[in-house]
């Protein structure tokens, strides 16, 4: 029996209110073609020329879509030229999944602030989501949910750093000084953390709500772990790339923990993810410097003989 993401996501939304930012602070819009999309999609019997149509009244989101459509991800496959085309051979889930990062990616891009790089911020995210991915189908997880998920999990951190800036500047000297938690830091001063607040603008949104409870919870891995649901949901990838090192300093110590979770679960060759996903990001990266890949990052960590399948076997 699958999931019931609707009770899931109220529950979890329920036991981590959100009281809203200031008044006057503008949230990041998603483009109209999305919202439309999202909402026809949900719809069994809308069609992939329909759908199709939707996405082409956005020149930008037409553009994203066929790009990806024809990358290197679907090699093999015949050059797809039209965008009902390309809805068709991703199929209707995971092109409403595609669309949305997409329009995410748009709204983030479009907040100014003088704390985040933003190009530098959307590769990180990138990164994420492509490791979120393949650590997901490693365990037999839905990947295109688990990339979904890690596109979504930080993208309203460009708008709170522009309306809080001196608070985030703290927070980033903290950080330098002794290892800071950057969830713990914000219900410190907040109330309330990014994730929070995150997930409750994609329900608002109305995004679906997998989304919606891998944003949620992308900074609690043990909770994750332990609940019956979402032990084995995308959640958990979405987690596990949420250790990943960035700008922000958001988790002390991560890579070594994505490490030890490698090692002692042996679910997946974090040297072979690392490989596939730098090469993944290197395509996509639009052209911009992937100046930390997570080859190099992990170097330190991982010797070529120290897999995760090989550390698992003797400590068995």
């Amino acid at each position: 029996m699958g999931i019931d993401w609707d009770a899931v996501c109220c529950e979890a939304l329920a036991s981590h209110p959100f009281p809203g930012l200031p008044d006057g602070v503008s949230l990041p819009a998603l483009p109209g073609a999305v919202n439309t999309f999202i909402e026809r999609s949900a719809d069994p019997e809308a069609s992939a020329r329909e759908l199709g149509s939707i996405v082409e009244s956005d020149s930008g989101l037409t553009v994203e879509l066929l790009k990806f459509v024809n990358s290197a991800s679907f090699a093999g496959r015949r050059t797809i030229g039209s965008v009902s085309q390309a809805i068709s051979s991703l199929g209707i889930r995971q092109a409403k999944m595609f669309v949305i990062s997409a329009g995410t990616k748009a709204a983030m891009l479009s907040t100014a602030t003088r704390v985040i790089n933003l190009n530098s911020f959307w590769n990180e995210v990138l990164q994420r989501a492509l490791f979120s991915r393949e650590v997901a189908q490693a365990g037999k997880i839905a990947g295109d949910i688990a990339f979904g998920g890690s596109l979504l999990q930080d993208f309203l951190l460009p708008v709170l750093t522009s309306v809080f800036p001196d608070e985030y500047y703290e927070f980033l000297k903290l950080a330098r000084e002794e290892p800071t938690d950057l969830c713990e830091y914000e219900r410190q001063v907040f109330g309330w953390d990014h994730a929070t607040a995150a997930a409750h603008v994609s329900h608002d949104w109305h995004l679906p709500c997998e989304l919606t409870c891998c944003v949620l919870h992308h900074h609690q891995i043990p909770t994750v772990v332990t609940n019956p649901q979402l032990g084995d949901s995308p959640c958990l990838p979405v987690a596990i790339s949420a250790l990943l090192a960035g700008q922000m300093q958001q988790e002390p110590n991560g890579e070594a923990r994505i490490v030890q979770i490698a090692k002692s679960t042996g679910a997946f060759d974090l040297a072979a993810i690392c490989e596939t996903v730098d090469e993944q990001q290197e395509e996509m990266a639009n052209g911009i410097r992937i100046e930390f890949p997570l080859t190099r990052r992990f170097e330190k960590f991982l010797s070529p003989e120290d897999s995760p399948e090989e550390t698992a076997a003797q400590t068995a």
